[in-house]
């Protein structure tokens, strides 16, 4: 598959406009028009760019791999990004508990010393 056309398969599966997707990487969206139309070939920087902001690799941009490589990808790594927050929030639910109780033992805690000082 076409570098432009994958790239052209990316912008799509991110929702993203070409004025949106040029902005993101820091080109004029003309110019990325070229690029997917195979007019102009993307410059290293332009790949470094496009590699960094999307999560996907140079390599899968550049390899003649047809069909969905790049998507494929994309969700991988939605799939992972969305498994990690996940865990996270397990993690801060728990977290969220533990603190709780703390400040319940506290509150019983401040009770308790406030009970035996008014008896005194």
């Amino acid at each position: 598959m076409d570098i432009g056309l994958k790239i052209k398969e990316l912008r799509k599966c991110k929702n993203l406009s070409q004025i949106q997707f040029s902005a993101i990487i820091g080109i004029d969206n003309s110019q990325l028009s070229k690029i997917e139309r195979g007019n102009l070939q993307p410059t290293i920087t332009q790949l470094m760019e496009i590699s960094s902001k999307f999560n996907v690799s140079i390599d899968s941009l550049l390899s003649n791999e047809k069909g969905n490589n790049i998507t494929a990808n994309v969700n991988s790594k939605i799939t992972n990004d969305s498994g990690e927050v996940q865990q996270l929030i397990v993690k801060l639910e728990e977290q969220i508990a533990f603190l709780t109780n703390q400040v319940k033992e506290k509150d019983i805690q401040i009770s308790n010393l406030i009970e035996i000082l008014g008896k005194k």
